[in-house]
């Protein structure tokens, strides 16, 4: 059953999902594995129809919630995070998200300051999601909350890899779009990567750092 829910070409059955989110409901420090399950198996269009579609979608999102709550374990908010990122892979994963964007973003600022590499990796990296999720949609207000989010997460000292996936996302959210370049300058990024840059020795975030200043000229 776990490969069938795990592959994302396979074809699982109603009554595995429901296995799978019976499972979910083990205590904290059980639910580890399905976390991990779900990760992997929210990449299938069936089972992502089943967790993200409009009439069970807020109770996903709920629980989402709740376990990244504050006394909840970082290796699970971790799992969350990789998640979330996954779902995005599907029409409706995706749709589900971009509509909660406010409710993720606001767990999203909660554990910024979490010192776990691997969580602040997952967490970067569902920034990014959203970042390409908006690149193209006129939405000024959602870009203004994502440019927000992302200087706040940078502002916390984060591993290189996840600084990375943040920069990439800003300069995402301001390629050609002067309005996202202005909201930017307006919360004086550029003095937050400056100060990124001057920290790091990693090559390829030194040069997204200085390609995202250029834009942002």
């Amino acid at each position: 059953m776990v490969e069938n829910l795990n592959d994302a070409n396979s074809s699982p059955t109603l009554d595995q999902v429901k296995i799978l989110q019976k499972a979910l409901k083990w205590p904290q420090d059980q639910v580890f594995p399905v976390l991990d399950i779900l990760r992997l198996c929210i990449r299938n269009q069936f089972v992502n129809k089943c967790f993200c579609n409009k009439q069970d979608g807020a109770a996903f999102i709920s629980y989402i919630q709740q376990i990244t709550s504050i006394n909840c374990k970082t290796a699970n908010k971790m799992l969350v995070f990789r998640t979330l990122c996954n779902a995005f892979q599907c029409d409706t994963g995706s749709n589900l998200l971009k509509n909660s964007r406010e409710e993720i973003t606001t767990l999203l600022m909660d554990c910024k300051s979490i010192k776990n590499k691997n969580l602040q990796i997952a967490l970067s990296s569902v920034l990014l999601n959203y970042a390409v999720q908006q690149h193209s949609e006129q939405n000024a207000e959602a870009k203004f909350e994502l440019l927000s989010a992302v200087e706040t997460v940078l502002e916390v000292e984060q591993e290189d890899e996840a600084n990375f996936r943040l920069v990439v996302a800003l300069g995402t959210l301001t390629h050609n779009d002067h309005d996202s370049k202005s909201l930017a300058k307006s919360l004086e990024i550029a003095q937050t990567i400056n100060r990124l840059q001057s920290k790091t020795s990693v090559q390829k975030l030194i040069d997204s750092a200085k390609g995202l200043l250029q834009i942002l000229q």
